[in-house]
């Protein structure tokens, strides 16, 4: 069964990428909410290019994929509060 985010009801297996950020499903999932860092601590490959995913950016953080420690990610509530003042 798939975990919802308790912040914004949306399944946190699936990344979500809103201006330059993007959600880890792993970290996500360890945390019951969407943690967010910027694209660039995802890395990316030739081989994950889609329509869907022109630049190739991987999945999950490079930290879950064995790289190292994580950044301190950006939690979902704030990053929609931050998308919502930039709307303003």
């Amino acid at each position: 069964m798939c975990k919802i985010c308790k912040k914004c009801n949306k399944p946190l297996n699936q990344s979500i990428r809103i201006g330059g950020y993007k959600s880890c499903p792993k970290c996500s999932q360890i945390n019951g909410y969407h943690v967010f860092y910027r694209e660039e601590e995802f890395g990316t490959s030739d081989k994950r290019e889609t329509r869907n995913n022109p630049d190739g950016i991987q999945s999950h953080c490079t930290a879950c994929r064995g790289g190292g420690n994580a950044p301190k990610g950006v939690s979902c509530d704030d990053i929609m509060l931050w998308q919502n003042n930039l709307r303003v």
